[in-house]
């Protein structure tokens, strides 16, 4: 939510209303990051014992972004933070929908059931974030939400403990 709602409002601030910046930083980032995550998703394929790794590296330096993205004053930092902190949420998505595959095929024949459940809970999630951000921005300053995302990101480490139970 924050990433969706937040960052382009703070965006949008930051450089002053500039569509055309805003839109050309975005393609660069994400044209790089596209390339990342299919390296990385080519690597991981079948390896097993680096999920946990990858996401609990990704998952902190994801956080970190979370934090450096407070402190953005400028189009520069604009594009090197956001790309810092795109190439990072590689290191965490990726692993972190592999887990959940897993999980998924662990389920044997409740996986429908399973997938409604956690498709649910992650709504659910979303909305109880939205509703945070919303009740937050009233009394602090806007940047300082991305503390929300800081713990959501390092929440993210306990898919894999799900998985091992």
């Amino acid at each position: 939510i924050v990433n969706i709602v937040v960052w382009p409002i703070f965006l949008y601030t930051i450089l002053d209303g500039d569509m055309f910046s805003i839109g050309a930083l975005s393609t660069v980032i994400v044209g790089v990051t596209i390339v990342l995550q299919l390296l990385l998703g080519r690597y991981m394929d079948g390896k097993s014992d680096t999920k946990q790794k990858t996401l609990r590296v990704g998952s902190t330096l994801y956080a970190i972004g979370w934090i450096f993205k407070i402190f953005v004053l400028s189009a520069g930092q604009v594009f090197f933070v956001g790309l810092y902190h795109n190439v990072v949420k590689i290191f965490t998505q990726t692993p972190f929908s592999a887990i959940m595959y897993d999980i998924s095929a662990d389920q044997g024949s409740l996986v429908d059931e399973y997938t409604v459940l956690r498709e649910m809970a992650n709504h659910l999630g979303r909305a109880a974030a939205l509703l945070a951000v919303a009740f937050l921005t009233l009394y602090i300053p806007l940047g300082w939400t991305f503390f929300i995302a800081v713990f959501a990101s390092l929440a993210l480490n306990f898919a894999y403990t799900a998985q091992r139970n």
